[in-house]
């Protein structure tokens, strides 16, 4: 990734794009993206302005679990913390408006 990204870059509500994953790469794609149908609801998570994060995950009994948190960018690393998970950090393999890599 040649440029060094903004946080405003990031600013929207991404959703696990699954059907994209490779074995080192995690596909999201924002919110309005046509989707294929799933059983599963999808990870999400809303990355704000101000720095505060939404996290959405699928649970075993099919629902959506939200919780809240912060997240932070540093170089080309993006790193999320929740009140329940400890501080995760991954690497941006690429971004554009329509669709974000994380190396997993």
């Amino acid at each position: 990734m040649a440029a060094k990204l903004k946080p405003n870059h990031l600013c929207q509500e991404w959703i696990h794009s699954t059907e994209e994953d490779s074995d080192g790469e995690a596909v999201f794609r924002p919110a309005d993206y046509e989707f294929p149908l799933t059983r599963r609801p999808r990870d999400f998570f809303t990355l704000h302005a101000d720095g505060s994060l939404i996290k959405g995950q699928g649970t075993p009994s099919d629902s959506l679990q939200e919780d809240q948190g912060s997240w932070a960018l540093d170089n080309n690393e993006i790193s999320f913390r929740t009140q329940d998970e400890q501080l995760q950090t991954y690497q941006i393999a690429s971004v554009a408006s329509d669709k974000l890599v994380l190396k997993k």
